[in-house]
C-alpha cells in the first residue's frame, strides 16, 4: 500500500538506483513513492516526477491493480503531473481493474474519492457504490 512516509535519499545516485530497480521489478507502489519524492525534492535532473508517476500508472494498468491506480489518481488530482493523462483517466482504469478482480472494497473507495473530487464523466459515486454492492451480493 502507498504510504506518505517515504524513504529519504542522500543523493541523486541512490534515488536513481532505486528508480531503476523499481522500473525493472515493476514495483508500482515504489514508483509512486519515488514520484512524490522527486516532486518534493527534485533530486533527479533527467527524470520528471510526472514520468515516474506515469510509469507507476503503466504498472497499475498492466497488473490490473485497482488500489495502486486509485492512489495514483489521488496523487494526480492534487499535483497534475502527468501530461495527457488525467485523474479521471486513471480512475476509469481503476474501476475497470476493480471490476476484473471483483474488488468491491476498492470500488467503495473509488466512489468516495469520486464523491469528493468529481473527476469522472458520465458516472457518479452512487452508481459506483451500487456496482460495489452488486459485487458483494453476487459473491455469495
Amino acid at each position: 500500500p502507498f504510504s506518505t512516509n517515504y524513504e529519504r535519499y542522500d543523493n541523486s545516485y541512490a534515488m536513481e538506483n532505486s528508480y531503476n530497480n523499481a522500473l525493472e521489478s515493476g514495483d508500482g507502489y515504489k514508483l509512486l513513492q519515488l514520484a512524490k519524492t522527486e516532486n518534493d525534492y527534485n533530486m533527479m535532473p533527467g527524470v520528471r516526477a510526472g514520468d515516474m508517476l506515469y510509469n507507476a500508472y503503466k504498472v497499475g494498468v498492466e497488473r490490473r491493480d485497482p488500489n495502486l491506480l486509485l492512489n495514483i489518481a489521488k496523487y494526480e488530482v492534487q499535483n497534475n503531473l502527468m501530461s495527457g493523462v488525467t485523474a479521471g483517466d486513471v480512475l476509469t482504469d481503476a474501476i475497470s481493474a476493480a471490476r476484473s478482480r471483483n474488488d468491491s472494497r476498492t470500488m467503495y473507495s473509488i466512489a468516495n474519492f469520486e464523491a469528493q473530487h468529481n473527476v469522472l464523466f458520465g458516472i457518479g459515486p452512487d452508481s459506483i457504490r451500487n456496482e460495489a454492492r452488486n459485487m458483494e451480493y453476487n459473491r455469495y
